[in-house]
């Protein structure tokens, strides 16, 4: 076999072509290593060699992949698409305690950037699991202009070894790349499943030499690596094209690389995605004219030696903001510092993971996909916002024509009168409903169940009294199941909703509602404070509903018959709401999950003169639908 040190391309490729340009959006990169120094690399931003720090995690797995791509042929690292032009847009960068993340928008920032640069194929080796969290709005429109720009995204599907959903290799817009050994078998780590599975290949993600902030080489292993394999693997293309007098886009590049990767079956036969990349494969697809290469060695990216790497992973996370390096970057080795180590950064609060990066990538490690505290096992939701629907594809807009009038489908109040009739009413399930919060889709609903007709029913009901009775706020509990992707290419998740608890109403009317029968004087006051306290919810501390204190906050909003209780004394003594809080309970029944919403009051003509008022209310949120627990307690404090 060849040597992992120097691969090499044939004839047909060789190394990609000067015309074509390759984003990567990483890390720092350190331009003096020696596969890079004659590399034609732009720098976008502040990445200058001297701007880059020598060591660190970033700049490590930013160097690694732009050694894969643009390392020149005679150094211990050569790259795939050497002859390529680079554009480096870091969007990761070292802190004191490893990596600082970006976040979603950030990403998207970068990608606009480089589009207006010219990039043909953009390289992203990291990205964020998905959870229970909807895509940004911004990163959705960014690689919805790209695709419009006909320009080639290729993402990481991510090392945490589940069936989860990582943005932003699950839109499907995106070439979604997961990771192989040098035998062919999926790492361990390598995620899957139906979020990649028909947009998505594997390619080699180890053993492979990638320049060393030390100066030497390393070989790490990841799905960083692979994604870099397949976007070097995506330039010859391009290239092979160029000189075939033919141009291809970003739509024939990721089919023809899906529909000529070797498929794979048997039982894992689903963590390789559509298969195994075959560079031979895509071409023949895209070029059928040309002769397939005959020898084995010219069907690069698919065979290249493992040298003697040490099996030490290091898997380098986020510290604070979501988007993570996917990659577990091995110690750098080389003759003088074998068995150096890198270390990792921290986790993210709250993320389940051991402090220590230094652990392999197994299948029970991915906190965000294990689902949790229902009695049916999914995760709780209880959100608040406006509902909304989504027609889903151009495919599904069609065959809905056949029964709708699709001059209707952009005008809610036409579609729901269209689906409101009798013979259409079973219509609504073809439809994507969405819950929004300040107008940006969060979630998916779909009614499941013996009566999920009737759930429909409901949400048709609930659009109704938005269109018609000028509801303000519709509540959502409900419980997550999987993901759905909208069109725009935003991701969101899905709530199968507990009916018993979705009402919807205005801040206007339950307040006068609450209000019904009071004569009193300051009924104006009432009526106002009332109102500051549901629009504060609503606005100021608004939430996806997801967290227990969020839950229990967003319920406490729903049951104002009990705020009207605390308004009534609080007016009483001229005070004004300062503060909305919410804590976890000391006390609490066997089996629940019990926090208190606390609001306190202060006399805005005495400030410094009286206590300030507090009033605690308990909501016991271990249900699907929270319930209010004992009475509402008040007293006084400094």
């Amino acid at each position: 076999m060849p040597d992992a040190k120097r691969q090499s391309t044939p004839p047909l490729f060789d190394g990609g072509s000067e015309d074509i340009t390759i984003a990567i959006l990483d890390g720092q990169v350190l331009t003096t290593h020696e596969s890079l120094r004659e590399a034609r690399l732009h720098l976008l931003g502040d990445t200058a060699a001297d701007a880059a720090p020598a060591t660190g995690n970033g700049v490590q797995h930013g160097t690694a992949i732009a050694s894969l791509l643009f390392g020149q042929p005679g150094s211990d690292a050569t790259g795939f698409a050497w002859r390529c032009k680079g554009l480096v847009r870091p969007i990761y960068r070292d802190g004191p305690d490893g990596i600082i993340p970006a976040s979603q928008e950030d990403l998207a920032t970068a990608i606009c950037e480089v589009i207006a640069a010219g990039a043909d194929i953009i390289n992203i080796s990291g990205g964020e699991l998905a959870g229970d969290r909807a895509m940004s709005p911004l990163l959705a429109e960014a690689l919805a202009e790209a695709e419009r720009a006909d320009i080639l995204v290729i993402a990481a599907t991510g090392n945490d070894g589940c069936d989860c959903a990582h943005f932003p290799a699950a839109v499907p817009s995106v070439l979604a790349v997961g990771a192989v050994d040098i035998e062919g078998m999926a790492l361990p780590s390598s995620n899957f499943g139906a979020h990649y599975a028909a947009h998505g290949i594997v390619a080699q993600g180890a053993g492979m030499a990638a320049a060393a902030t030390d100066g030497s080489v390393m070989h790490p292993q990841g799905t960083s690596m692979a994604t870099a394999v397949v976007s070097g693997a995506a330039a010859l293309l391009i290239a092979a094209g160029r000189r075939a007098g033919q141009r291809f886009g970003a739509s024939a590049l990721r089919h023809a690389l899906i529909a000529g990767a070797q498929s794979v079956d048997g039982p894992d036969a689903h963590k390789f995605l559509a298969g195994r990349i075959d560079l031979s494969g895509a071409l023949a697809r895209l070029l059928p004219q040309l002769p397939s290469p005959q020898k084995k060695e010219e069907v690069i990216m698919t065979q290249i030696a493992l040298s003697d790497a040490t099996n030490d992973e290091i898997s380098p996370s986020a510290i604070s903001a979501p988007l993570e390096i996917d990659t577990q970057v091995m110690p750098s080795i080389s003759a003088q510092a074998r068995g150096g180590s890198m270390l990792a950064a921290q986790p993210p609060q709250g993320s389940g993971r051991p402090p220590s990066g230094v652990t392999p990538s197994e299948e029970d490690d991915c906190p965000t996909c294990q689902k949790g505290s229902s009695a049916g096992g999914g995760k709780i939701v209880y959100a608040l916002g406006t509902l909304s629907y989504d027609l889903g594809s151009d495919t599904r807009r069609r065959s809905l024509s056949t029964s709708l009038d699709d001059k209707s489908f952009y005008d809610p109040a036409a579609l729901l009168k269209d689906l409101k009739k009798a013979s259409n009413t079973y219509l609504a399930e073809s439809i994507i409903w969405t819950l929004s919060i300040d107008e940006v889709p969060v979630y998916a609903i779909r009614p499941s169940g013996a009566f999920a007709a009737e759930g429909y029913k409901q949400l048709l009901s609930l659009l109704d009294d938005q269109l018609t009775e000028g509801a303000e706020r519709v509540s959502l509990p409900g419980v997550l199941d999987g993901h759905v992707g909208l069109p725009s290419g935003l991701i969101l998740p899905v709530v199968v909703p507990e009916f018993r608890g979705m009402y919807s109403w205005t801040t206007t009317e339950l307040t006068k509602t609450l209000l019904a029968g009071v004569t009193a004087d300051n009924l104006a006051d009432r009526e106002e404070a009332i109102g500051n306290f549901l629009e504060r919810v609503y606005f100021e501390i608004r939430n996806p509903g997801q967290a227990p204190q969020d839950r229990a906050l967003n319920f406490a909003a729903t049951q104002a018959y009990q705020v009207e209780r605390v308004f009534e004394r609080a007016l009483k003594e001229n005070l004004q709401l300062d503060g909305i809080e919410v804590a976890k309970s000391p006390i609490a029944r066997p089996g629940s999950d019990s926090w208190d919403v606390k609001l306190t009051f202060f006399n805005p003509m005495k400030r410094m003169e009286e206590a300030r008022m507090l009033f605690r209310f308990t909501v016991d949120v271990s249900d699907v639908i929270p319930v209010m627990v004992g009475k509402v307690r008040q007293w006084r404090a400094y």
